[in-house]
């Protein structure tokens, strides 16, 4: 069963990863900054993947397996998330902390890559993620989100955020209804799909043309034709029989046998727009 704690402070994130990684654990850590976490992370684990955000540099790109591409030094002045990254590599190498790895990697911006780093074996069962303390909610649950799809192994996920630290605060206190809430903050239904509007309805019915081939109009049909008299199409004939004296609405043959019966005059049916 996944277990998942949230925090909103530092201390108590770092204070997570000094008790809750036991020996054997292949760790993740999504957003590992200066490496302070991270190696503390190491103390207790069989492996850990620090990974922090970065833009890539020429030549330079996310790995093509788990852990193929360690940090490499940018050219240039460096900007704070490689910083992070070098930092938190100089950190480890001088505590001479042989299980711990950090490297430049977005999984916000590269969500494939993380089921590259699911798919190895052994697999990683526990995440250590702080992406930002101060990170809006939207983008802590669609990091939550791509943990759940992806990482099937998962067990315990450890998270840094103020943000959903503040939305526990309101779930309810029934353990069932609580769940229920929890459901539903990380993974909300789909949104149903929009019934089209009435104008796309009716021009999503076919052609069809009079005897002496002008074409019907489908709004006077089945709805009102806002041009009136000035519409260039025909007013006359029904679009589901072809016949003359009334509209489709008023129409007593079934649209079955209407179908048949154009059918019979060869009369061809595309669908297209009118109006």
């Amino acid at each position: 069963m996944l277990q998942v704690e949230v925090v909103a402070s530092t201390r108590s994130f770092r204070q997570l990863a000094k008790c809750r990684p036991h020996a054997g654990d292949r760790i993740l850590e999504i957003g590992c900054c200066f490496g302070q976490c991270t190696e503390l992370l190491a103390a207790g684990a069989a492996e850990v993947l620090a990974l922090d955000t970065s833009k890539e540099k020429g030549g330079q790109r996310p790995p093509d397996s788990c852990g193929s591409v360690l940090w490499i030094p940018p050219e240039g002045p460096v900007s704070r998330p490689e910083e992070c990254v070098a930092l938190t590599a100089q950190r480890l190498s001088e505590a001479e902390v042989a299980v711990a790895r950090s490297l430049r990697l977005d999984i916000l911006a590269h969500p494939e890559y993380l089921r590259t780093i699911a798919s190895c074996q052994p697999p990683f069962t526990v995440v250590f993620a702080d992406i930002g303390g101060n990170r809006e909610l939207a983008h802590v649950l669609q990091l939550f989100r791509l943990l759940f799809a992806h990482m099937a192994e998962l067990r315990y996920l450890a998270v840094k955020s103020e943000a959903l630290a503040m939305e526990l605060s309101k779930a309810p206190l029934d353990p069932q209804k609580r769940l229920a809430w929890w459901q539903q903050l990380c993974c909300p239904p789909a949104r149903l799909a929009k019934a089209p509007r009435r104008m796309q309805q009716i021009l999503q019915r076919p052609i069809q043309k009079t005897p002496h081939g002008l074409e019907i109009c489908r709004f006077a049909n089945y709805g009102v034709c806002s041009k009136g008299n000035d519409c260039r199409y025909d007013h006359q004939h029904c679009h589901r029989c072809l016949r003359p004296g009334h509209w489709a609405t008023s129409c007593d043959q079934p649209e079955v046998e209407a179908r048949k019966q154009r059918g019979k005059h060869g009369k061809a049916s595309t669908v297209g727009v009118n109006e």
